[in-house]
């Protein structure tokens, strides 16, 4: 069905089908109930195939560009974590993942022939935010004396 406008468009997608990131994070106590933090770990990224889409006069079709793979790289970031009852406290968190830049052949299925000969460098990152609401398990109990 045409809605009288003829369209030219395009645009590429790639899926990240799962993220692994290991850490640690250092933070100052900047009330007694306010913790702000930094982080930084190893990250670790299965992307899936990038893919070109046109839209053409209304026939759409698409292209890969890159295979799918596994990609390492590292994370940091920062935030703020404050108390809200003895063992609820709220997080809010950003944190830039880089994954590192790789060279990457071009067209791997659809033109197996001239494929050898093009490439590109691939250098994916993602910036996210999060915010959590955290429970701790167990009550608070009064320390313990001293060992002697």
């Amino acid at each position: 069905m045409s809605d009288g406008v003829d369209t030219i468009g395009g645009g590429t997608s790639t899926k990240i089908d799962n993220i692994l990131m290991l850490g640690g994070r250092l933070g100052y106590l900047a009330t007694p109930d306010t913790l702000l933090f930094g982080s930084v770990g190893y990250a670790n990224a299965g992307m899936g195939s990038t893919t070109l889409d046109i839209d053409f006069l209304g026939a759409g079709g698409g292209v890969e560009l890159i295979d799918g793979r596994r990609f390492d790289g590292v994370f940091f970031g920062g935030g703020i974590e404050t108390k809200i009852w003895d063992q609820l406290s709220l997080r809010a968190e950003y944190r830039y993942v880089d994954l590192g830049t790789e060279s990457m052949k071009l067209l791997p299925h659809d033109f197996p022939e001239i494929n050898e000969f093009i490439s590109t460098k691939f250098d994916p990152s993602i910036q996210m935010g999060r915010i959590s609401l955290n429970y701790r398990f167990g009550g608070r109990e009064a320390p313990a004396a001293p060992l002697k």
